[in-house]
């Protein structure tokens, strides 16, 4: 058990890192499509 907990655990926080991370990217490149855009307007 003390083997199978570390490995449990480590793949939890990489998880939850990709959980807070795929949000934050996806609204980077939301803005950097509308900053694309407006460039493209003037």
């Amino acid at each position: 058990m003390l083997f199978i907990l570390p490995s449990y655990v480590f793949l939890l926080s990489i998880i939850i890192i990709l959980l807070l991370t795929c949000p934050i990217s996806s609204q980077l490149r939301l803005k950097n499509r509308i900053e694309e855009n407006s460039m493209k307007d003037i």
